[in-house]
């Protein structure tokens, strides 16, 4: 019986304690963590993954140098999954970007100028076959307007851009008739002499490049000759 009452005193007791500690605890406010005072050591491993970080809580502030190389180095991270500005200035250099990493379907138009290029970086050995064309020069300041191999009685032999040949044989020069020549615009014709000629004169007129063969006496002559009309622009 003794035992029983004993029991029972022990129970209330238990409750009474139980209650107490629920109402000692009711409206307390929590207190601030001291900076600091929770360490990588206090924090188990796996416990923290990226469910719980919210986004943009880490910023490249928060990342050292090299971490962010340290990351290149062990993954593969292509540039659609970094955000632009995330990656601080000089913590990328071209030892960590792979040799044909980056191809040319990757680079937007205009997004390199040549105050990007530093002098001497591009030489012949770092272009592709017909990467550069003649149309492709800012400006071309030069370009080969007409050619070709005439013979004496103003046969073509071959040319460029070269649609007739006329010979005035009162005032004995050959007009050189072409496309797209317009009187007025800068041109130079070179001509070499072949056969019977050994000097030329030339002169630029309203139908296109005229010349003057000579042989040695000085008289006018007609021969066969080489020619190239450049435009200047």
């Amino acid at each position: 019986m003794i035992k029983e009452l004993l029991t029972i005193i022990i129970a209330i007791l238990a409750v009474l304690l139980g209650v107490i500690a629920i109402i000692s605890n009711v409206g307390m406010v929590p207190t601030d963590v001291d900076l600091d005072s929770i360490g990588s050591e206090e924090i188990i491993d796996n416990s923290i993954t990226t469910s719980d970080i919210l986004d943009k809580t880490i910023d490249t502030t928060d990342l050292s140098n090299n971490l962010i190389d340290a990351i290149l180095q062990e993954f593969a991270i292509p540039n659609d999954k970094v955000i632009s500005a995330t990656i601080l200035d000089g913590s990328i250099t071209k030892d960590d970007i792979g040799d044909n990493s980056v191809g040319s379907d990757e680079i937007e138009d205009g997004s390199i100028d040549t105050q990007d290029i530093r002098n001497d970086s591009i030489t012949s050995d770092k272009l592709a076959s017909d990467a550069l064309s003649w149309n492709n020069i800012n400006g071309i300041p030069i370009e080969i307007f007409a050619a070709g191999y005439i013979k004496s009685d103003k046969t073509v032999e071959y040319g460029y851009n070269v649609l007739s040949v006329d010979y005035n044989s009162v005032s004995k020069f050959y007009t050189i008739n072409t496309s797209g020549y317009k009187f007025g615009d800068n041109y130079i014709t070179v001509v070499s002499t072949y056969g019977l000629a050994t000097s030329s004169q030339v002169a630029h007129r309203v139908y296109g490049p005229t010349i003057w063969l000579f042989n040695s006496t000085g008289h006018y002559q007609q021969s066969d000759f080489y020619f190239v009309t450049y435009k200047i622009n």
